[in-house]
């Protein structure tokens, strides 16, 4: 494996890369001429990949899920929840009693074609031939360390709810919301070595406190030797009395105001993305930091429900899902959940790229005469799965897409929120980009390596690259008509400034879209 997955780094490769629109030189203000937004993803034509049609996976809800590739031998994991009656335990908050959750397991060959093996682990109406692989949990991160761990036996690493490892009993707990631990394997399948790192004692201070019930990814940071895991910060204020969340159509703090929950108080109890890391980068012994708030939206009718966090060269992204809060429910068109963008220099701090622009656009729905004539998969609900898959010629997106409200009905009925697994694909480091028409300028970049290099769509227009050093100007031959990936432009040598700081100035065409940055070798 070259590099830690996911795989947007420049370890073991002779270059260094940056994201375009993050390294704009703000002085300049033509930069602001040109727009940053989304890269175009592309929705696979034969979406859905697979639905939830095992009898356990009618309600596969928000299925905030872990997708795996490995490089070497070609095959993709995938880790997805579910909710049944059929599983283990079941959660009460305030008098509502939540069905419970089990996460099951998916693998393919080529990433389109999927097949759910029995496991014969655990037993869901006395059956063993399901995929069931955790049975009673909310909510799981999974990760594949094969660079970083040099031990094969704990190559996967899991954080969650997991506490009911079936090769450990002793560490059967039953099931109580949000008790914490971590788990690893050597395939992905069979887990050892649980490791408990939070009880339920623990929650009762919720500031600082992990939740599992949104973990959407966990990751080894190479710049911080530490381990990163993003899930919910349930509460991001300091003084939320005992508030639930706001917003739920029952249970919610809105339908609990009183003297331990004001109004006040219930108005900044929303969802919001939380982070924690480890202390350091073993796994197994570290010690785990506070869960801090690194995003929190200030319209609490846009809540940020869950994010798939990764490195991405020089800066960190997220694909973050956002929930339309006190939407009506069981109402189609309403109660949506959109998948955006956020970006962040430090890993901590994020914050939307294009705020209210759609990465994973929603499908259609249409209605005739009032009933239902045409519903994409993903017409309502969108949570990105962790973590993209870096190809040769594109990066895959995968993704949960849900046809009904987030709020929606008993299975059965025809508004029922059915969860499906989906597939998209962008140009290659193509999430952001600075697109035309316009010039822009970057900020002083070390010169690491003696070619300079872009990564770009000048599909119908062009993308002309100037060195600037020293008041003295190089011209690169332009890239026209055609899209690239790390193209060297040739006409500027820069073996000569190696350790020095240069300025790339572009002029970019209207239909132009440049998302990466750089310096390499001629052969990396």
């Amino acid at each position: 494996m070259s590099g830690p997955s996911p795989g947007f780094t420049d370890i073991d490769r002779a270059r260094s890369t940056y994201a375009a629109f993050s390294v704009l030189d703000p002085e300049y203000k033509q930069n602001e001429a040109c727009r940053i937004v989304p890269g175009k993803l592309e929705k696979w034509k034969g979406n859905p990949l697979f639905r939830g049609d095992n009898e356990w996976e009618h309600d596969l809800n928000n299925a905030i899920s872990s997708l795996l590739y490995d490089e070497k031998t070609g095959k993709y994991r995938l880790y997805y929840p579910a909710v049944d009656k059929g599983f283990q335990g079941n959660q009460t908050q305030l008098g509502v009693e939540f069905p419970p959750s089990s996460v099951l397991y998916a693998e393919s060959d080529d990433g389109l074609k999927w097949t759910k093996p029995d496991l014969h682990v655990f037993k869901w109406n006395n059956l063993s031939a399901n995929n069931i692989m955790f049975d009673g949990i909310e909510g799981i991160a999974i990760y594949d360390d094969g660079y970083h761990e040099k031990n094969a036996s704990r190559r996967f690493k899991a954080w969650g709810d997991i506490f009911n490892v079936p090769d450990y009993n002793k560490h059967k707990l039953g099931f109580i919301s949000q008790v914490v631990g971590t788990a690893v394997s050597a395939d992905g399948i069979t887990w050892t070595d649980y490791r408990r790192i939070q009880g339920q004692h623990d929650t009762d201070v919720m500031q600082g406190s992990y939740r599992p019930a949104a973990t959407s990814s966990l990751y080894y940071d190479p710049k911080k030797d530490a381990y990163t895991v993003t899930q919910r910060a349930f509460r991001p204020c300091l003084d939320c009395g005992h508030c639930p969340i706001w917003w739920q159509h029952t249970g919610g703090c809105q339908n609990h105001i009183g003297d331990q929950c004001t109004e006040a108080q219930c108005n900044n109890t929303v969802r919001a993305i939380g982070l924690a890391t480890s202390v350091d980068g073993n796994f197994e012994t570290t010690q785990w930091n506070p869960n801090m708030k690194a995003m929190v939206n200030n319209d609490k009718r846009q809540q940020f429900y869950a994010q798939v966090t990764f490195p991405f060269y020089n800066i960190y992204l997220g694909i973050v899902s956002i929930f339309a809060a006190g939407d009506p429910v069981d109402t189609l068109g309403k109660d949506m959940v959109r998948c955006e963008l956020s970006w962040s220099t430090d890993g901590e701090n994020f914050e939307l790229v294009a705020p209210g622009m759609d990465f994973i656009p929603l499908g259609e729905t249409i209605l005739k005469n009032g009933t239902i004539w045409h519903n994409d998969f993903d017409s309502h609900i969108c949570f990105a799965a962790s973590y993209p898959v870096q190809l040769e010629d594109e990066v895959r997106v995968y993704y949960m897409g849900g046809d009904g409200p987030h709020y929606s009905p008993a299975y059965g009925d025809p508004v029922h929120r059915n969860t499906s697994f989906g597939l998209g694909s962008i140009h290659p480091d193509g999430f952001v980009a600075v697109q035309g028409p316009g010039h822009i300028r970057t900020v002083p970049l070390e010169v690491t390596h003696p070619w300079a290099f872009i990564t770009a769509d000048a599909t119908g227009g062009h993308i002309r690259v100037s060195v600037e050093h020293n008041n003295r100007t190089q011209r690169c031959w332009p890239i026209r008509n055609r899209a690239v990936n790390r193209q060297i432009l040739r006409g500027c040598k820069l073996e000569k400034l190696i350790g020095q700081q240069v300025n790339l100035v572009m002029e970019l065409s209207p239909s132009a879209s440049l998302y990466t940055v750089g310096f390499r070798n001629f052969k990396e």
